[in-house]
């Protein structure tokens, strides 16, 4: 029986910027999904604030603004903020910014993952993963590479998936990030990680508007 990974393909708990609920720049917009917005990177601004031009599932533009006490700054060297890169927001709201973009106000650094890698990649892992047995008990090849004829190396977060060398260990690093970021409680060695929408202990509440 298969183990129950998120699937990027569920779009109630993965929506684009057009199915999130307004804050309250967009009082006519009702209802909407609270979820993990995915948006992929295209460009970074670091005048005033930090701000993050991306786009959706949908291939919508998505305004990322930081209004964080230090405007983003603590982030600017994270390896991972860089173009072609997908970064994960939990619980986000649409906002109308004033230069006429719509995307979201980024208000805390518990809220967001940065991942190693595009969308396109972030969604064929998720094809893959769940086609992965419960057990693994029958995986001895390279989770990263497929390969089967080389020394492999065990996971040390998750114990679990195995890889055979840096490169392949990088994408496995990206698929163990993406279940623990809606799915903490598939990994016992890596549990309560990361804030999911049962799982938000020591962060403030998500901007209501």
């Amino acid at each position: 029986m298969p183990r129950n990974y998120a699937s990027l393909a569920d779009q109630s708990v993965f929506p684009s910027i057009s199915d999130l609920p307004g804050d309250y720049t967009c009082p006519e917009t009702g209802g909407g999904v609270f979820g993990c917005l995915l948006v992929e990177i295209v460009s970074i601004e670091r005048i005033t604030r930090l701000v993050l031009r991306t786009f959706d599932r949908a291939d919508s533009p998505v305004t990322v603004a930081f209004y964080t006490g230090d405007r983003g700054r603590s982030i600017e060297n994270d390896p991972k903020l860089k173009p072609g890169n997908t970064m994960a927001i939990l619980f986000p709201r649409r906002h109308l910014f004033l230069d006429g973009t719509v995307g979201v106000r980024q208000e805390h650094y518990g809220y967001f993952k940065f991942f190693p890698g595009n969308m396109k990649v972030l969604f064929q892992l998720s094809d893959e993963m769940r086609c992965w047995p419960a057990r693994f008990a029958t995986h001895k090849k390279c989770h990263g590479c497929g390969k089967k004829d080389k020394p492999l190396l065990r996971c040390a977060k998750c114990g679990v998936v195995t890889y055979c060398d840096k490169v392949s260990s990088i994408r496995i690093f990206f698929i163990w990030s993406l279940n623990l970021t809606v799915n903490p409680a598939t990994c016992g060695a890596t549990q309560g990680a990361m804030p999911t929408a049962d799982k938000r202990e020591g962060l403030p509440p998500p901007d209501r508007g």
